[in-house]
Protein backbone atom coordinates (compact mmCIF):
# COMPACT_ATOMS: atom_id res chain seq x y z
CA UNK A 1 0.00 0.00 0.00
CA UNK A 2 1.92 3.71 -0.79
CA UNK A 3 1.11 6.42 0.87
CA UNK A 4 -0.33 9.36 -0.83
CA UNK A 5 2.85 11.70 -1.17
CA UNK A 6 2.66 14.51 -3.11
CA UNK A 7 4.81 14.52 -6.36
CA UNK A 8 6.11 17.26 -8.20
CA UNK A 9 7.12 21.33 -7.49
CA UNK A 10 8.78 23.94 -6.39
CA UNK A 11 9.07 24.24 -2.32
CA UNK A 12 12.14 25.24 -0.97
CA UNK A 13 14.55 21.53 -0.09
CA UNK A 14 12.84 22.72 3.74
CA UNK A 15 9.64 22.98 3.35
CA UNK A 16 10.17 20.15 0.95
CA UNK A 17 11.11 18.25 3.55
CA UNK A 18 9.38 19.06 6.15
CA UNK A 19 6.20 18.30 4.17
CA UNK A 20 7.08 15.04 3.29
CA UNK A 21 8.45 14.53 6.75
CA UNK A 22 4.56 14.79 8.05
CA UNK A 23 3.00 12.95 5.12
CA UNK A 24 5.32 10.15 6.68
CA UNK A 25 4.64 10.64 10.23
CA UNK A 26 1.14 10.66 9.38
CA UNK A 27 1.18 8.20 7.11
CA UNK A 28 2.06 5.93 10.18
CA UNK A 29 -0.78 7.65 12.35
CA UNK A 30 2.31 9.09 14.55
CA UNK A 31 1.75 12.08 16.50
CA UNK A 32 4.96 14.24 16.87
CA UNK A 33 5.21 13.43 20.13
CA UNK A 34 5.28 9.90 18.92
CA UNK A 35 8.13 10.54 16.03
CA UNK A 36 10.33 12.61 18.67
CA UNK A 37 10.25 9.48 20.97
CA UNK A 38 11.15 7.32 18.45
CA UNK A 39 13.61 9.21 17.07
CA UNK A 40 15.54 10.71 20.03
CA UNK A 41 14.63 14.28 19.63
CA UNK A 42 12.45 16.50 21.30
CA UNK A 43 8.72 17.83 19.54
CA UNK A 44 10.03 20.77 19.12
CA UNK A 45 12.51 19.83 17.21
CA UNK A 46 10.28 17.49 14.49
CA UNK A 47 7.67 20.72 14.79
CA UNK A 48 10.44 23.22 13.32
CA UNK A 49 11.46 20.45 10.87
CA UNK A 50 8.02 20.10 9.70
CA UNK A 51 7.27 23.78 9.31
CA UNK A 52 10.28 23.97 7.31
CA UNK A 53 12.15 26.26 9.76
CA UNK A 54 15.11 24.41 10.67
CA UNK A 55 17.52 22.67 8.78
CA UNK A 56 17.92 18.84 10.45
CA UNK A 57 21.74 18.10 10.59
CA UNK A 58 22.63 14.67 7.85
CA UNK A 59 22.82 12.66 11.67
CA UNK A 60 19.02 13.95 12.70
CA UNK A 61 17.90 13.01 8.82
CA UNK A 62 19.37 9.21 9.67
CA UNK A 63 17.89 9.05 13.08
CA UNK A 64 14.69 10.14 11.56
CA UNK A 65 14.88 7.97 8.82
CA UNK A 66 15.96 4.96 11.05
CA UNK A 67 12.42 5.65 13.08
CA UNK A 68 9.86 5.86 10.06
CA UNK A 69 11.44 2.65 8.62
CA UNK A 70 12.75 4.55 5.38
CA UNK A 71 16.11 4.53 3.82
CA UNK A 72 17.65 7.85 4.02
CA UNK A 73 18.33 8.11 0.20
CA UNK A 74 15.08 7.27 -0.85
CA UNK A 75 13.63 9.87 1.44
CA UNK A 76 15.96 12.96 0.14
CA UNK A 77 15.25 11.64 -3.52
CA UNK A 78 11.55 12.33 -2.61
CA UNK A 79 12.71 15.35 -1.49
CA UNK A 80 14.33 16.18 -4.38
CA UNK A 81 11.37 15.51 -6.34
CA UNK A 82 9.32 17.61 -4.42
CA UNK A 83 11.38 20.61 -4.42
CA UNK A 84 12.10 20.49 -8.63
CA UNK A 85 15.39 19.52 -7.61
CA UNK A 86 17.51 19.29 -10.95
CA UNK A 87 21.31 19.65 -11.54
CA UNK A 88 22.36 22.41 -14.15
CA UNK A 89 25.08 21.17 -16.30
CA UNK A 90 26.70 18.06 -17.07
CA UNK A 91 27.25 15.25 -14.73
CA UNK A 92 30.78 15.16 -13.54
CA UNK A 93 30.75 11.23 -12.50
Amino acid sequence: MSAPFPSGGNLDPASAFGRLLRQHRLHRKWSQETLAAKSGYERAFISLVELGKTNPSLRSIFDICSALGIQPSRFLRQVEKLSGFELSGSDPS
